[in-house]
């Protein structure tokens, strides 16, 4: 009877744990909900990634980029402004706006002259942005950097 019992909070202890791991790893993936922005962030990381991989790690491919691959890049960035955030006070003092402005000037800038140093300026507006509004995603983000 004693071993019984003990087997069965054995089995509950874990099933109870993995269950909460599962919870908490869903809750890190996105802490702040699934708001529109939220989803353009992920969808412009992964954007960046795939130029920086398309561009800088491929030796094999010539630096002219897939035009399916850019046409997503810019549907999404040039959406940064208008995209519903997570917390609908983020645009009202004007802040986010000029980060954003200056997301866009970077990569309007790296989209004529794709240049690793126009390529690793449009990153580092993110980070500056991130600084101010979401410093988890900072570690993520830092990952885009191309560096020889």
């Amino acid at each position: 009877m004693l071993k019984n019992l003990l087997y069965t909070a054995l089995l509950l202890t874990f099933f109870g744990c993995s269950n909460s791991k599962n919870e908490c790893e869903s809750e890190q993936v996105n802490p702040n909900g699934e708001s529109e922005l939220a989803l353009l962030m992920r969808d412009l990381h992964q954007n960046t990634l795939e130029i920086k991989n398309y561009l800088f790690l491929n030796d094999s491919i010539e630096n002219n980029l897939n035009s399916n691959l850019i046409d997503e890049f810019k549907s999404n960035y040039q959406s940064i402004k208008t995209a519903n955030p997570t917390e609908s006070n983020l645009r009202d003092d004007g802040i986010y706006n000029g980060y954003a402005d200056l997301y866009i000037n970077s990569v309007d800038k790296f989209l004529n002259d794709k240049s690793q140093k126009n390529y690793n300026s449009m990153v580092t507006n993110c980070i500056q942005c991130h600084q101010q509004f979401c410093l988890g995603a900072i570690g993520k983000i830092n990952k885009l950097y191309y560096k020889k």
